[in-house]
Order: C-alpha cells, then structure tokens, then sequence
C-alpha cells in the first residue's frame, strides 16, 4: 500500500510491528519527553499535581505510565523495590536524556477495553457452564439493569447466549477478580495479573491514557484522580437503570 500510493523510499524490513513490551516503553519515554518540554519551557506539567510549593522536576519522583487499548493493556515504570526474585523478561534497558533507566514494561493481552468486555462474558458463560447451568441466557452483574443483547461469546455447546444486565456492582466485582487473576500464589515476591511479576508500586504518579482516559473523560473527571474515584462512578453507574442513563447520557450521542 504504501509503495503504491507514496513517493518515499522504503525498504521492507523498515517496516516492523512494536511487541507489547516495546510500546510499554515508547509510552513511558513519550511521557517523560512530554515532562521535559514543559518543564524547559516554564511550563507547569499539567498531569501530576504536586503539594504546594513542589514542582514535579524537583520531586524525586518518576512518572508511570498504563495505556489500555483496544486488545491489550502496557505498564511502565522505573521500580525503586524490584524484590529478591524477579522476570529478568520484563525488564527494558532504556537510555533516555543519557541517562540508562532500567524499565519494568509489561503488556497484558487480552486486558484492553474490547477483549476485557468479551473476556469477562467468556468468564461468566463458562462458570455458569460449570455449575450445570445449560440455558442460553444469562443475567450480567456487570451491565446496568435494562440492556440486554447476544452476546459476541457463544457457549460450550456453541449456543448463541442472551445476556441481561442486573447492575450488581458486588457481583461484577467477583467476576472481574476471575478475569484479573490476581492471586498470592505466584512465584515471585510481588505478583501483577494473571499471576506474572510486577515489582512493587510506591507512591510516584501514573498517567493512565488512551481508554483510561476516555473512561474518565465519560465519568466527567478531569486531571488528576485516585482509582478510587473512578470506582465510585463506575458503581453509580452499573446502579442506575438503563433508562435513566440514556436520558442522562444522550448529549453525549
């Protein structure tokens, strides 16, 4: 495509696909290059709030970053507590402003927006499957009351499944622990999803973009926030029927 439809030179094996791990670390390089430019030009960085009298530059600290997509979810940051046995595999030597920093960069497939709202249907088909429950419709604790569709995910028996949102965020809850899989029961000394490695988080800001972001932006926040927040709002909303939300929510359409 690009060799018919552009004058440019291009060789083939320019051309290549980032691994997930890649992209972790080109995200966190971008964020830290984004800090800078606003810093060298007097700039306050307008996505880490510092206490009074601190700027971001003088703090110590060092920025991490989460970009949910579509299909897959990237963490990146420098850890200051790695632990005694760790996946040399997640770790990216990166020189950036001269400076080596030695990155923990990891992707989660399967954990972006669109594969984590199918896996978590998957989740809930299957369990329902394993306690005898052979019927082609399923209430989804995740949905808000109201919303009801055929689900993308079809059963073990190849069934078309019906699902109906309950708005159970307690519920929800329990299958979204299934999808995450976070467990003690790892090898490592601090465990992230689907029990691989993650060095320990300490108190430094994450800037979390892309789906993060829209999510956010949907829940009407801007700036800085604790997840926290955003977990309230999203139990507001899995609360509140569907009629409500659309008579609430249609300037957005």
């Amino acid at each position: 495509y690009v060799h018919e439809n552009y004058q440019f030179k291009l060789v083939d094996d320019w051309i290549g696909v980032l691994t997930g791990q890649q992209e972790a670390s080109f995200d966190w390089v971008a964020m830290q290059q984004s800090e800078k430019i606003c810093r060298e030009n007097g700039v306050d960085f307008p996505y880490v709030e510092m206490e009074e009298n601190e700027n971001y530059s003088q703090s110590g600290q060092q920025i991490g970053i989460l970009d949910m997509g579509g299909s897959s979810t990237e963490i990146s940051f420098t850890p200051t507590l790695p632990g005694a046995n760790i996946d040399e595999n997640t770790y990216e030597s990166v020189v950036y402003d001269s400076v080596t920093e030695h990155l923990y960069s990891t992707s989660y497939e399967g954990m972006g927006h669109n594969s984590a709202f199918e896996n978590h249907q998957r989740l809930l088909i299957e369990r329902a499957y394993s306690v005898g429950d052979l019927s082609n419709s399923y209430y989804d604790p995740c949905i808000p009351s109201g919303v009801s569709f055929y689900s993308k995910v079809r059963s073990p028996a190849g069934q078309q499944i019906l699902l109906e949102g309950m708005g159970d965020p307690l519920n929800c809850d329990v299958i979204i622990s299934g999808l995450l899989n976070i467990t003690d029961s790892c090898s490592y000394d601090n465990c992230g999803l689907n029990e691989t490695y993650q060095p320990f988080v300490e108190n430094d800001p994450f800037i979390a973009f892309s789906q993060f972001g829209d999510i956010a932006a949907f829940f009407g926040l801007k700036g800085q926030h604790s997840p926290s927040l955003i977990y309230e709002k999203a139990v507001v909303h899995c609360n509140t029927p569907f009629p409500q939300l659309q008579q609430e929510y249609s300037k957005l359409h």
